[in-house]
């Protein structure tokens, strides 16, 4: 009896935490929803000019997503504004930033620029990859985890159009150009690389050039690709076919001497 009566108690102890620590599992839930909710009110609220204030501390203190929560909160007729805003300073930004524009451009139905935006923010990311010091299987699996979260409208998009992967690329790379990373990677290099190393600063440009030349590389060699589908494939003449023409040659070559013989003119020889 006293064995069973201990059983007991530890059950009803056990069960007693568990109830407390689901109670408390759902008031932070809820005071983290309660949080959002007010955090997406706020951002609502402000006016557009919040977004240069958020930016500016994002080139400063570094863009945690913040920039991203703001604009997901803000009404989707407002992006061409939002976008003459991040533009100019997107260098500083992280690459959640971009993939948060994707999305916008989405809901907007416009899939071409989407993509344009969801390629900018995998190029920003494997960049920030190389600079912690990632491993080719961790930019592999990056891509792959990237190439399934893509969208069905995106996907439409690549199917009936498969050049306009490389022509967003491009995009990419122009402006790339315009507007070079500055960003600091640390944060992507807690989250996505096992035993993260950052690289030495002074070596940013070489890892930089390098992702560069890779991604030109891989535009000119699919589009050397598409452009071979394209070209009909030369059929060998048949055998049989050869034959019968080499044939109808002589047949035609001996009406031609039995003409001229007729003529009285001289027959050249025919061939055999």
């Amino acid at each position: 009896m006293k064995i069973a009566s201990i059983s007991w108690k530890i059950l009803r102890l056990m069960l007693k935490v568990f109830i407390a620590a689901l109670m408390a599992f759902c008031v932070a839930a809820g005071v983290m929803s309660a949080i959002g909710l007010y955090t997406q009110q706020l951002y609502r609220s402000q006016p557009i000019t919040a977004l240069e204030t958020l930016v500016d501390r994002a080139a400063l203190t570094g863009d945690r997503g913040e920039v991203a929560a703001w604009l997901s909160a803000r009404p989707l007729a407002e992006m061409p504004a939002d976008l003459k805003i991040l533009i100019p300073e997107s260098a500083t930004l992280a690459p959640q930033s971009f993939f948060t524009v994707s999305q916008r451009e989405l809901k907007l139905g416009h899939p071409k620029e989407a993509l344009f935006w969801l390629e900018l923010g995998r190029y920003r990311l494997l960049y920030d990859l190389l600079r912690c010091g990632g491993k080719p299987k961790e930019a592999r699996m990056l891509n792959q985890m990237l190439n399934a979260m893509m969208s069905a409208q995106i996907q439409a998009l690549i199917r009936a159009h498969p050049e306009s992967v490389d022509q967003a690329l491009q995009r990419v790379l122009d402006f790339d150009v315009k507007y070079p990373a500055a960003d600091e990677p640390s944060h992507v290099c807690d989250l996505a690389v096992s035993k993260a190393r950052l690289v030495d600063p002074m070596d940013w440009p070489q890892y930089h050039r390098a992702l560069w030349r890779m991604t030109e590389r891989h535009i000119r060699e699919t589009e050397k690709k598409r452009q071979a589908k394209k070209q009909p494939e030369k059929k060998p003449v048949p055998e049989k076919s050869a034959k019968r023409d080499k044939q109808e040659k002589r047949a035609k070559e001996k009406t031609e001497a039995k003409e001229k013989t007729k003529s009285g003119g001289a027959a050249p020889p025919v061939k055999k």
